[in-house]
Parts: structure tokens; sequence; C-alpha cells
């Protein structure tokens, strides 16, 4: 077991065989720890943001394509192929910190495409995770109920195409930083841990 940061006496491990990999994990989940202690003392939510994006940008930048396959969970950052602006902003606020906690609580079982999804459907999910024999894939994509715009949030599970998890929540008035804390946990729930 290898412990990847500590925090407030929380300690965050995971099982990480692996030199290389403990290597690619322990860099960005320093840094996250260290971010955390000081938006806590600073009082700045704001830094999750900026340091959930550059931890995700620079554990995608590790690994090669060949190290998705096989991965328990497959994640697919919320703002690939969105066009707007401020909705990219959005979901990049929301995912980076869901991503960051899944890759430090589930490093090597654990990973992130770089290309948008074909269509923002289950079916693209599950076809993904397949293809990358994921056991999980998750997605997040902008829907409409009427006038008001709200974040889907599904968790696919690849084997039998079914719903591990699915959440909505609204766009207007919503806090990232509280989204990505409900997410994480809804995730980290409906994966068992192997």
């Amino acid at each position: 077991m290898t412990t990847l940061f500590s925090s407030r006496g929380c300690d965050h491990s995971v099982s990480v065989r692996d030199p290389e990999t403990q290597r690619k994990i322990r860099i960005p989940a320093d840094q996250l720890a260290s971010a955390v202690r000081e938006a806590r003392k600073s009082g700045k939510a704001a830094d999750f943001e900026r340091i959930g994006v550059e931890i995700a940008k620079k554990i995608a930048a590790a690994q090669s394509a060949t190290d998705l396959n096989g991965k328990e969970i497959i994640a697919v950052p919320f703002a690939l192929g969105v066009t707007n602006e401020s909705d990219a902003r959005f979901l990049s606020a929301v995912f980076s910190p869901v991503y960051g906690r899944l890759a430090v609580e589930r490093a090597d079982g654990t990973g992130l495409v770089t290309s948008p999804l074909p269509a923002n459907t289950d079916e693209a999910l599950v076809a993904l995770g397949q293809k990358l024999e994921a056991g999980f894939v998750l997605g997040g994509w902008i829907t409409k109920s009427g006038e008001a715009s709200l974040l889907t949030v599904r968790l696919m599970k690849t084997e039998d195409a079914s719903v591990a998890w699915a959440g909505q929540y609204p766009l207007a008035g919503s806090d990232p930083a509280a989204l990505s804390g409900q997410i994480a946990t809804a995730v980290l729930a409906a994966v068992p841990k192997e």
C-alpha cells in the first residue's frame, strides 16, 4: 500500500505496484495535497479548479493510449467537444476535481481519454468502454429541460451496458466544487474496489 498524500490526518492510499506508475501518480497527488492545504488556509475555492485542471492534464499526459486498456474506470472529460466557452469552463471546473479524486483513490484503475465521444449517449460510453476493455465509463454532458440547462452525468457498466449511477444537476446557481464532491463520492461508491 502506498500513501499518496495525507491531509488533516486522512491518508489517501492506494495499492500501486509499478514504481513508474507510483512516480506518475505521486507527483500530481503531492501537488494536489499542497494545493488543498493552501486553499484551506486562504479560503480560495477557485484554486481547486485551477489545480484540478493542471493535475488532470499532467496525469493524462503521463498515460499513453495503451495505458488505458483494461482500466477499471475510464473518464471522458465533460467539456470535450463543448463549444460554448462558459459551459466548457463550468464543466471543466466540475470534472477536473472528480477525475483528480478518482485518479488518487483508484490510481492504477483510472484512465482519461482525450478525444470527445462521437455522441453524448450511453451507447457511445459503452462502446468506448468495450473498445478499451474498461469496467466502467464516466461521461457527462449538458442537456435541456425546458428552459433549464442540466449537467447529466452517467457511469456506465461496460459488461452489460447498464447504468451503474446517474445524476442530473442544474447549471444555474450550482457550485462546481460541491458538484464535484457529490459526483466523485457517488462514482466511487458505485464502482466496487478491486
